[in-house]
């Protein structure tokens, strides 16, 4: 542990880098900072931000807040309340974004990718939001860009 306040690293080869109440729970995860930041799955890595939760395997958050993965090597580059659900998923960034479904399963809509933008779902197998305001894909091998001006 590098500093910070009430910080955890219980998981073999975890690091924590500071900041205040974040824990690297997981086999070889890493937590740069910020303020409970939780990560759980096996090398896992949660840069900073705040209330962040990397919980699958090889998952990445790099920052912004409220923001959760729980579908293995997915990743959230930042931003506030984006969720990827299944595994292979990708949230650029903004606002409360979805990548996949939360039916229980992560093996779905994989590969699922939301660039950017305001409460998009992508949802499909290999679906593609590039951006927007409430873009929605629900289906496989398809892409949409929507852009509101």
């Amino acid at each position: 542990m590098g500093g910070g306040s009430d910080n955890i690293a219980s998981g073999n080869n975890s690091v924590v880098g500071g900041g205040e109440v974040v824990e690297a729970n997981g086999l070889r995860s890493v937590v740069g900072g910020g303020f409970f930041n939780v990560a759980d799955g096996e090398s896992s890595t949660l840069s900073g931000g705040s209330s962040n939760y990397a919980g699958s395997d090889h998952a990445t958050i790099s920052g912004g807040s409220f923001n959760l993965v729980s579908g293995v090597y997915s990743v959230i580059s930042g931003g506030f309340g984006n969720v990827v659900y299944d595994n292979y998923g990708t949230i650029g960034g903004g606002w409360e974004n979805e990548a996949g479904d939360n039916d229980g399963s992560t093996t779905i809509f994989t590969y699922a990718t939301v660039g950017v933008g305001f409460t998009n779902t992508a949802r499909g197998k290999y679906a593609v939001v590039g951006g927007g305001d409430r873009g929605c894909l629900r289906s496989e091998w398809k892409d949409y860009i929507h852009w509101t001006f």
